[in-house]
């Protein structure tokens, strides 16, 4: 994540190479500093995610909108932002430290993903005295109203009668408002002959 376009390092290398490798060790830390949310910007769900994320048979989806998502962009965090991921895109960037984290190679492309990146570089309360990263503060600490943000739950394809006895189990004593979003995933039902 955050690697540099292959067209920006060769046009860093040709024209300022003192800076391509101060540019180089910052991007290297920005790791430290940068926080993602992911999530897939696809209007169908995919086989291939479900098994990725979530093996065999377990797992849920939760299911919200681009728009809800963009909605949680913290009031005054600087370096906030939530848009869609390019793939395979390979040219030279402006200098924004998030630009990085929105780009991906194109074998990636089935993602469809949409992200939230935060960056806490330049926040002043994220490091202790001596300089050690502290966790997260309230400016990643994003309130979510649930009943509000999620749409659907949905449950794992090949999940057996237990395990979603136990996901309804859950939300029922968890968040008890979304009882009626729990859904069996669209791959569960039967093709059609």
């Amino acid at each position: 994540e955050g690697t540099t376009p292959l067209t920006q390092k060769n046009w860093e290398m040709e024209n300022d190479q003192p800076f391509s490798e101060v540019a180089s060790a910052f991007r290297r830390r920005q790791k430290e500093w940068t926080f993602i949310s992911c999530w897939s910007h696809r209007d169908n769900e995919s086989h291939a995610l479900w098994r990725i994320f979530c093996g065999q048979t377990q797992g849920v989806a939760i299911g919200s909108a681009y728009s809800k998502l963009a909605e949680r962009i913290p009031r005054g965090v600087e370096d906030c932002e939530v848009g869609l991921v390019d793939y395979d895109r390979d040219e030279h960037i402006l200098s924004n430290i998030l630009i990085p984290y929105f780009r991906k190679r194109g074998p990636f492309a089935y993602e469809s993903e949409a992200r939230l990146v935060a960056n806490i570089y330049r926040c002043l309360d994220v490091r202790d005295p001596v300089g050690k990263l502290l966790p997260p503060r309230g400016h990643l600490e994003i309130p979510v109203e649930l009943g509000v943000f999620v749409e659907a739950i949905r449950i794992h394809p090949e999940a057996d009668n237990g395990y979603i006895d136990v996901v309804k189990s859950l939300v029922n004593k968890f968040a008890p408002e979304l009882q009626d979003r729990v859904q069996p995933s669209e791959m569960a039902r039967p093709p059609v002959f």
